[in-house]
């Protein structure tokens, strides 16, 4: 039997706003990826409290800064309301570039929860929340906002359960740097063939030891790329040591 997952992304199979990400689990464990780089780098919170950010086994990829797969660990937050422990967070930030490119390869997944992308100069949280064995299911509007969209949630074996929850948000000048700084990174990617047909996404996630990770991606827009003969792959992994993110 495959293992429960949740499928989410923002915008609409024609208009994303980010590619598709998937959350699953297996015992008491939770899996975080991003479906284009899944086979590359995903997030596992452990039943044991230790959260990893890791390269896969698949990938062959060795982290520099630790000599192995493993890229950062993090230890589970404690509860910031009873029942209720804060998880990783997907942010996708609006980008005044959106919508440059159109979406190439596999269709999403057909039970893909798209959520409406972010409004303009907002961002949009998917927010991950674990809630303990004793708190009921329609807990979940207790920790809600009015607005919010509540995606789905995954049963765990030792009786949790874990919730992905959707929410707009304000950026403020600090984050508009930081999303700034890091789009930078992007500049200059050599591309060959038509650039109208690109499905190219930045994604970057905090290494701050303060709160639960946090991942962030956006589309890259036209002024990343110049024209070359080498065609690099169509994702992107960055990491902002001391980050404070979005």
């Amino acid at each position: 039997m495959p293992d429960p997952a949740l499928r989410f992304a923002a915008g609409s199979p024609k208009r994303p706003n980010s590619g598709v990400w998937r959350l699953w689990t297996r015992d008491s464990d939770t899996y975080l990826a991003v479906r284009i780089a899944a086979h590359v780098f995903k997030l596992s919170m452990h039943k044991s409290g230790q959260w990893i950010s890791a390269f896969t086994s698949q990938s062959g990829v060795v982290d520099p800064a630790t000599a192995s797969r493993r890229h950062r660990t993090w230890t589970r937050p404690p509860e910031f309301t009873p029942g209720w422990v804060q998880g990783p967070a997907v942010v996708i930030p609006w980008v005044k570039w959106r919508g440059q490119f159109q979406p190439i390869g596999r269709p999403p997944p057909p039970d893909t929860v798209w959520v409406p992308g972010p409004a303009r100069k907002r961002k949009l949280v998917f927010n991950l929340l674990f809630a303990a064995v004793t708190v009921p299911a329609g807990a979940i509007n207790s920790v809600s906002q009015p607005g919010d969209w509540i995606v789905g949630s995954l049963p765990l074996s030792n009786g949790e359960t874990v919730w992905v929850q959707a929410r707009q948000a304000g950026i403020s000048s600090d984050e508009r740097k930081g999303l700034a700084s890091v789009e930078r990174e992007y500049d200059g990617i050599e591309v060959s063939g038509d650039l109208s047909s690109m499905d190219w996404w930045g994604v970057w996630i905090t290494t701050s030891s303060q709160g639960p990770p946090l991942l962030v991606q956006f589309p890259l827009g036209r002024h990343h790329f110049r024209s070359s003969a080498m065609l690099l792959p169509r994702h992107s992994l960055r990491s902002t040591p001391g980050s404070r993110g979005l």
